[in-house]
């Protein structure tokens, strides 16, 4: 008896884990290369099953969406930057796969946000460094449930706004550039031009006000890219959105979130930003803005619809 018992536990077979890795060949400019690579090297040693998908910009949501179906990967791989990380995170929401990042895009805010190391260095040992530490996490399988947004037809998991930064992002994706330098140059081309203010109407629960800005957020999380902070109380996880007014841009609002990118306590006054917390809004504008969600262009709006869908995507970190 104890014979047969031990024999059938011997014969027990454990699938290997699966996974999924999505890279944009093109995002943040770095040699994906490696990645495959690190990849390989990984799934050797340690044994686990894996697909590499490839991101072209056309029809990728249905290819990985079909991929994700067939292969039924435990985890899906993001190498890109928010962007490719947004399109991945519209495909599983509410699905019982993990999310994990290996950030090497222009943008990694969202990694940034999660203390998730971006895959950077001027050495391929650094950068080798890098996805080891993303692996590692990533095989610990420790993830938080993210809040997605809904703004109208679209979805965000980290920052989108209207007005003067989504004129920076239309005018980077015009100018096909990548990385800091090539939003430091649209920066600096909207900051030295004519910034015009607009009219906000928000309606939440039930409440109205009104006002002028030069920008509004809609913010899941605490800081840009870049690392300075626009919501200082905002946490990716607990329900509810972040509706952040800038209502002047001057020197002195500069210099706040610039120096929030080391002491992390901006201190932005209350005539220049204002924050409110809520589940849902709805916003009006006295003329069409352009919209940028979570990096990406997403048109010119008039009016947002804004809803919280919490803990919809699992995201290791």
């Amino acid at each position: 008896m104890f014979s047969n018992s031990f024999m059938s536990i011997k014969t027990l077979q454990v699938m290997p884990a699966r996974y999924l890795f999505i890279i944009n060949p093109i995002a943040g400019g770095i040699d994906k290369q490696l990645i495959e690579d690190f990849v390989a090297e990984r799934a050797q040693q340690e044994g686990f099953g894996y697909k590499i998908y490839k991101t072209t910009g056309t029809g990728d949501e249905k290819q990985i969406g079909q991929l994700v179906g067939d292969y039924a990967p435990k985890v899906v791989v993001v190498s890109g930057g928010d962007g490719s990380l947004l399109m991945v995170s519209r495909l599983l929401k509410n699905r019982d796969q993990l999310i994990g990042l290996f950030p090497s895009g222009s943008a990694n805010g969202m990694a940034a946000e999660l203390n998730i190391p971006a895959i950077k260095g001027i050495t391929i040992a650094a950068r080798r460094q890098s996805l080891m530490q993303c692996w590692e996490l990533i095989k610990q399988g420790r993830h938080r449930n993210i809040d997605m947004i809904k703004i109208n037809d679209h979805y965000s998991i980290h920052l989108s706004d209207a007005g003067f930064n989504a004129q920076i992002v239309e005018g980077f994706e015009a100018e096909g550039g990548r990385g800091l330098m090539g939003y430091a140059r649209q920066f600096v081309k909207k900051m030295t031009a004519k910034k015009k203010r607009f009219r906000y109407h928000i309606t939440v629960e039930g409440k109205r006000r009104h006002g002028k800005a030069v920008m509004l957020a809609i913010a899941n999380a605490r800081s840009y890219g870049t690392g300075a902070i626009i919501n200082p109380e905002g946490q990716p996880d607990d329900g509810v959105v972040e509706l952040v007014i800038i209502k002047n841009l001057n020197m002195m609002l500069l210099l706040n979130a610039a120096a929030s990118i080391v002491t992390e306590a901006p201190g932005y006054h209350p005539d220049h930003l204002e924050v409110t917390s809520c589940r849902e809004a709805r916003i009006r504008f006295s003329k069409q803005l352009e919209l940028q969600v979570d990096g990406e262009v997403a048109g010119r709006i008039r009016q947002l619809d804004i809803e919280v869908l919490p803990g919809a995507v699992k995201l290791i970190c």
